[in-house]
């Protein structure tokens, strides 16, 4: 008997793929022990052990776009399946608390706010040979608005419902169309309306001048104006003198008016005292007298015009004027002789 005899042989091999394995025709797509039974070339059997590792190709999913405003920040929530690892990154200049986490914070940057948006990317690393998958998300960030304005107002301002009566800066934060924070700055200066006092009404002579004394607050600058036809030597005083004029004589009173202007836009206020201006008396007499004449304790004994002041009822002066002419008496003698 010439006998040969050939053998059977086996094998094994071991191998990691992605999602799937073709295996001699054999689609294999999961993990496992396999086992193929061929005939080796003596036409025995020939068995083929594969231990397979079968990863699967990750997953990323960054979410849905959003909205915030540019103060605030916002939490990410990525979700991944088959993966290592993952981390997020940003096409913008803002950060994120922990950028290797599903979940975290992101921070926009000032570039991410001027530009209105940022871009945001999720990525999932696989196992070997996997590789990585990324997805993005648009993060929209609406603009803080800000302002300043700066008013001058009288006594009051109205900002909004808020009641200012006092210089000074104030700030409201109200909401813009997208729903941002709006800060206004507010630069105030209060004014308030200015008082005036003439002070109170008096009495003058015609002959003499009255000391006015106004007093005024809040002002910018005063003046005194007169509806007679009289002067103040410093209109623009609060205490001056006013001389009267004619008219004011003849009208026996006169009336002065104190004005203080006020800050802009207070405008201005104005009081009025009357000055009562008594008029002086005068008199003219004409007489003739003989040697002497006694006028009021004034012996005149030659001709002439005499002038004497008194007081009058008003307390002015009144004037008398006598024109005096003085005769004299006169005597002679003579003699005659007679039968």
């Amino acid at each position: 008997l010439n006998a040969t005899i050939n053998y059977s042989n086996s094998d094994s091999s071991s191998i990691t793929a992605c999602d799937i394995f073709n295996w001699n025709g054999q689609i294999i797509d999961t993990s496992g022990i396999y086992v193929q039974v061929l005939t080796n070339i003596a036409g025995c059997d020939s068995t083929h052990t594969l231990n397979a590792t079968i990863n699967y190709t990750p997953t990323a999913d960054a979410g849905i776009d959003a909205t915030i405003c540019c103060d605030t920040s916002y939490i990410v929530t990525g979700i991944a399946t088959n993966d290592s690892s993952t981390t997020w990154t940003t096409l913008g200049d803002g950060y994120f608390v922990w950028p290797n986490q599903n979940n975290t914070r992101y921070f926009p940057g000032n570039n991410d706010c001027d530009n209105g948006y940022v871009t945001l990317i999720f990525t999932a690393y696989g196992y070997y040979p996997c590789g990585s998958v990324s997805d993005t998300m648009i993060l929209t960030i609406d603009s803080l608005t800000t302002g300043n304005t700066s008013i001058v107002a009288c006594d009051i301002f109205n900002w909004n419902g808020q009641i200012i009566d006092t210089s000074g800066i104030y700030v409201q934060v109200l909401t813009n169309i997208a729903g941002c924070d709006s800060t206004h700055t507010l630069n105030a200066t209060i004014n308030y309306t200015p008082t005036a006092d003439a002070g109170i009404d008096a009495t003058i002579c015609c002959d003499t001048s009255y000391i006015v004394t106004g007093i005024a607050t809040n002002d910018s600058s005063t003046t005194w104006t007169t509806l007679g036809d009289g002067y103040f030597v410093w209109p623009n005083q609060n205490n001056t003198r006013y001389f009267p004029g004619n008219n004011d004589c003849d009208n026996g009173y006169v009336t002065l008016i104190f004005t203080a202007y006020g800050y802009y836009p207070c405008g201005s206020v104005s009081d009025t005292m009357i000055l009562t201006i008594d008029s002086l008396t005068t008199g003219n007499t004409s007489i003739v007298a003989c040697d002497i004449f006694n006028w009021n304790g004034q012996i005149i004994d030659t001709s002439g015009t005499y002038v004497q002041t008194f007081t009058n009822a008003a307390g002015c002066d009144s004037t008398h004027t006598l024109n005096a002419t003085i005769n004299y008496s006169n005597s002679d003698s003579s003699s005659i002789t007679v039968c």
